[in-house]
């Protein structure tokens, strides 16, 4: 039983919180730059809405937008004519004017892209996946192992056909056969023997029962986390890329539209199943007789149960909108909410709960084999053995 675990819990493995974090703080600079060029752009969108008195006009200037997807760009700027009557005495030349309004542009880039990189908008990220990031699936997956092992001893303590395993015999565990060696010998020990390997056999088919449900729990609960943590991590790739993605075009427009991407990612509307999980080829009703024909395919349950995809696993829903820096702040926050419920709602319907009689595997569900047991039983404690 293999799974893609992204929580720390030994083998150097890296938790899905330190794959995110680098992602989470790459996107807020990003985004920091998309505010910063669109800052700069309301800044020179108002150099060109200005109203011009007499002597004065626009003239081309050429600045230079800061960031690590920087640009150089002309623009047009408020410049003194030279019929204005101020022309030939005036302190502040156009060239003045010029550098004035690179060092504006300087300015507000690094308010607005500031504004996002030391605001609390890295914590809201994760605080709003918590529920995602959080759970460690490497001790749930080891301990599903665990709960491996149990179940196969079980499943050998009660592998006879006939539901019972004689003591000495090639199939008896070496436990069995020591234990009726070092029996009592007592009045009442051959029938006080009997008593209790009947129970430990009846008690084991019931815990092998038991056991394989919580192990195939345990294996969907760990393959759940990680699947959706690999979402996670991938959703919050995703729109890094596209904050890129949007940056470049800035460079290669040089003007506000270049924000807008062309096309939109592909959808995957057809793999939607969030939250429908099926035991239909569950734990429950592999055994057909009672314990005795237990079913060697258990192994291929506890891997092989999940019927639910991750919903639009590869698919951002909003982010492949409108990329300007607010869009793509609420488009990647919309996503990861979504993400969260969506395993929440999927990790709620997990239980180790049996199904109703006549599963439709066509074999006896766990009830039906308890209430055979039950009838036969009137005290269900351990017998009473003279030692």
């Amino acid at each position: 039983m293999a799974f893609d675990v992204g929580g720390g819990g030994g083998g150097g493995s890296t938790s899905a919180i330190d794959r995110l974090d680098p992602l989470i703080s790459d996107l807020i600079d990003l985004i920091g730059q998309l505010a910063g060029n669109e800052a700069v752009w309301d800044l020179l969108d108002g150099q060109d809405e200005q109203e011009l008195s007499d002597g004065w006009t626009r003239e081309p200037g050429h600045f230079t937008v800061p960031g690590t997807y920087g640009f150089d760009t002309p623009a047009l700027y408020v410049a003194m004519h030279m019929s204005h009557p101020d022309w030939d005495t005036s302190e502040v030349t156009n060239a003045d004017r010029e550098r004035i309004l690179q060092d504006a542009i300087t300015e507000v880039w690094n308010d607005a892209h500031d504004s996002w990189v030391d605001s609390a908008v890295p914590t809201v990220y994760r605080t709003a996946s918590q529920n995602v990031w959080e759970p460690d699936p490497g001790p749930i997956a080891t301990s599903t192992t665990l709960l491996g092992t149990l179940r196969q001893w079980l499943y050998r303590q009660v592998s006879s056909d006939a539901g019972w395993v004689e003591p000495g015999t090639a199939d008896a565990p070496d436990w069995l056969t020591n234990l009726q060696k070092h029996w009592p010998t007592t009045s009442e020990s051959s029938e006080s023997f009997c008593a209790f390997w009947n129970d430990v056999n009846d008690k084991c088919g019931l815990y092998l029962h038991a056991v394989s449900r919580l192990e195939v729990t345990c294996a969907r609960i760990a393959a759940t986390i990680s699947d959706y943590q690999t979402n996670l991590v991938e959703v919050a790739g995703l729109a890094r890329d596209r904050a890129r993605e949007a940056l470049r075009q800035w460079q290669a427009w040089k003007d506000s539209s270049g924000a807008w991407p062309t096309g939109a990612m592909e959808d995957n509307p057809d793999k939607a199943v969030f939250g429908n999980l099926s035991y239909a080829l569950g734990v429950i009703g592999l055994f057909a007789t009672g314990p005795a024909g237990f079913a060697a395919g258990l192994f291929s349950v506890a891997t092989g149960t999940m019927v639910y995809i991750v919903d639009d696993k590869s698919v951002v829903s909003e982010v492949m909108q409108a990329v300007v820096s607010d869009d793509l702040h609420d488009g990647f926050l919309d996503d990861i909410k979504t993400i969260s419920a969506n395993m929440t709602a999927v990790l709620d319907q997990l239980h180790t709960a049996a199904p109703e009689d006549g599963s439709s595997t066509g074999s006896e569900s766990l009830q039906a084999y308890v209430a055979d047991v039950m009838s036969s039983h009137s005290d269900w404690s351990p017998p009473q053995v003279a030692l």
